[in-house]
């Protein structure tokens, strides 16, 4: 039995309710004023990695917060048992679920049954969650328990409960389609407190108390289908001129093939293992006028990857760059990273069995072939619009070889005549800063700069800027690579910049940073003292006025290099022991609060995009609303 079963309120609904939008509703709704999101990014240098979707998100991505729901193991629906209290009890293959997910039966309260409910979370273990009225909307029969907030009202297909603060949000069903007509509970969706004043995608009001006529006031459980995203959320990306949908699509040992094994649009979630579906992602650039970056899964075949051009091309508005990827850092060996990099260096020796080269050479090999086979696929189905496919080749920042062998791929290229590199436009590396702070060797001394208070942070930060570990730790025997960087953080990453773009115009391909900023962490690793030093040093230093100058300062120095996008990692989440890389914390945090993110929309609305042909007019969202479009119009059906 876990912590996350309690007690919660019933509602017992046996009266049938049906969609809430008819086929007429839908085409009102298409035809509404259209929501105007900022063309603030035309000119921006800086994108930024995306946090994905999940109920202990404090980034408030959509409206529809039954969006981020799960069981906490990457599936939507706990199997709870109501005679033990067991929240789980991993039946899930017993589930008769339709097509969206949606529990069609489930087994009654015998105590013979391994389980009698199904429970999902909708917040949990996160402070940072809106307060207040949710609107619950449902088609179907059934029971619905609400553990956490307390309900205000009910009526056939709709609920209202209230949500305080520091609580928590489980959604259950205790019995569904009780007449066996068919009418289970269905379409659930939770519609986060609030609304707008206006049209603008990036208008929030908590209440008609906030607009200057109340009258026009139209709460979110009326716009929600058009506007999808939270305008909190849309103002806070709208000076981004990327979005890297890394972590949103699950990208990391994603086990995806086929195209029909992808997460659907319509499904009741799309915070469940396979990442959410990638309407999501072009709506959302869509909405901002932004530059997409996709990164595909490692094991997708050839059909996997058509498909994908295709739905890009038709649901994607304006002629803006597309930036596309195949997979993330395949050279990682760290976990979760290591399984893609095993499957390429198993594929690798498959496409060249007669030949004897070390697993990173097959799988940097491997990695270069499919990334140049994507990028043709993709702008053969874009056509005459192929221009706008920007090819990425990932590589790593401190290891040029590794960047060498994708781009030269000499174990295919000694067959063919051709690098991989002649199908690639982009060279994209990490640029972070302060990254060796986690070395074993720095342990002695950054336990007693944590050790020490605000002297000890004087430290850190004269280390990024200027270097003092080079004098403490310099040993004459280690190779230069071993020792800590002799000008500090920030000079050893402007020399990897330098080296990079040296390695990128080789080929006539444009620098960019497919991540970069602070690098300040043990990655989880809480051993020796190492909370302390995380507790005491890295995160008190990403909350420090200090890392926004480190910041501006690495974001000029990538500017005065002459390299191009630079993609910061990350928008907005907790900081803990892995690390404090969002630029904030949660969706509410003020930006005078928030140093690392007010440098870089600072650095953004300072500095114009600096690299040819950067200049752009995007799509400023005008042309349609936050609705991805269906590829046949006759097929749409109404917004779950």
């Amino acid at each position: 039995m876990t912590s996350f079963w309690s007690i919660g309120m019933v509602k017992l609904m046996k009266t049938p309710t049906y969609a809430t939008l008819t086929a007429g509703a839908l085409s009102l709704a298409l035809s509404l004023p259209l929501l105007a999101a900022t063309s603030d990014n035309a000119n921006s240098g800086v994108g930024i990695n995306l946090t994905g979707i999940n109920y202990w998100s404090s980034q408030w991505t959509t409206l529809d917060v039954m969006k981020h729901a799960s069981n906490g193991s990457g599936q939507l629906w706990a199997t709870s048992n109501a005679h033990t209290w067991e929240y789980n009890t991993g039946d899930q293959a017993l589930l008769d679920l339709d097509e969206q997910g949606w529990p069609r039966s489930l087994p009654g309260d015998s105590p013979d049954a391994p389980f009698h409910y199904v429970t999902t979370i909708i917040y949990h273990d996160n402070p940072h969650h809106p307060v207040g009225e949710f609107v619950v909307l449902y088609e179907g029969e059934g029971e619905l328990y609400y553990s956490g907030p307390e309900l205000i009202s009910s009526e056939p297909g709709r609920d209202v409960v209230r949500m305080a603060a520091n609580s928590f949000f489980h959604l259950q069903i205790h019995t569904t389609d009780p007449n066996n007509t068919g009418n289970h509970i269905r379409n659930i969706r939770i519609i986060t407190p609030g609304g707008s004043c206006s049209d603008a995608a990036t208008d929030y009001a908590a209440s008609a108390a906030d607009c200057a006529n109340p009258d026009q006031f139209v709460s979110f459980e009326h716009s929600y289908q058009e506007r999808l995203f939270h305008p909190l959320f849309l103002d806070d990306m709208r000076q981004f001129r990327t979005l890297r949908f890394m972590q949103l699509l699950s990208t990391i040992d994603n086990p995806v093939q086929h195209w029909a094994q992808r997460n659907q649009y319509d499904y009741a979630s799309w915070a469940l293992n396979g990442g959410s579906p990638y309407e999501v992602a072009i709506a959302m650039s869509n909405k901002l006028g932004a530059e997409p970056w996709y990164t595909l899964p490692v094991r997708v075949d050839d059909d996997y990857i058509r498909q994908f051009a295709r739905l890009l091309k038709t649901q994607s508005e304006g002629n803006s760059a597309i930036y596309v990827e195949f997979g993330n850092e395949l050279w990682n060996n760290a976990w979760p990273y290591i399984f893609d990099g095993l499957y390429l260096e198993e594929q690798g020796k498959a496409q060249w069995p007669d030949t004897s080269y070390h697993d990173i050479e097959y799988r940097m090999n491997y990695y270069g072939l499919r990334s140049a086979q994507m990028c043709d696929i993709i702008k053969a189905e874009f056509a005459e619009a192929a221009g706008r496919i920007q090819c990425v080749m990932g590589g790593q920042t401190g290891v040029p070889w590794i960047s060498e062998q994708a781009l030269n791929c000499p174990i295919h290229a000694a067959s063919v005549g051709r690098r991989c590199a002649d199908n690639m436009d982009v060279l994209a590396v990490g640029s972070y800063f302060a990254g060796y702070f986690a070395d074993q060797k720095y342990l002695p001394i950054l336990r007693d700069w944590a050790s020490n208070g605000a002297e000890g942070l004087n430290n850190l930060f004269e280390e990024m800027d200027s270097g003092i570990l080079y004098g403490l730790t310099y040993n004459p025997d280690e190779p230069p690579w071993w020792q800590a960087p002799e000008h500090g953080a920030l000079a050893q990453a402007r020399d990897n910049i330098q080296g990079n773009l040296a390695l990128a115009q080789q080929d006539g391909l444009m620098l960019a940073a497919y991540e970069g900023g602070q690098h300040l962490t043990y990655a989880g690793d809480i051993r020796d003292g190492r909370d302390t030093i995380s507790e005491a040093l890295f995160l008190s230093a990403n909350r420090d006025p200090r890392m926004a100058a480190a910041f501006t300062n690495h974001l000029n120095d990538w500017q005065a290099s002459g390299a191009g996008l630079y993609v910061v990692f990350e928008s907005i989440g907790r900081w803990d022991s892995w690390g404090a890389f969002p630029l904030k914390e949660y969706q509410t945090q003020s930006r005078e609060l928030a140093h690392k993110f007010d440098a870089v929309q600072r650095f953004i609305e300072q500095t114009p995009c600096w690299w040819a042909g950067c200049e752009q007019s995007l799509n400023d969202g005008n042309s349609a609303n936050s609705q991805p479009a269906s590829d046949e119009q006759a097929s749409m059906q109404p917004a779950r």
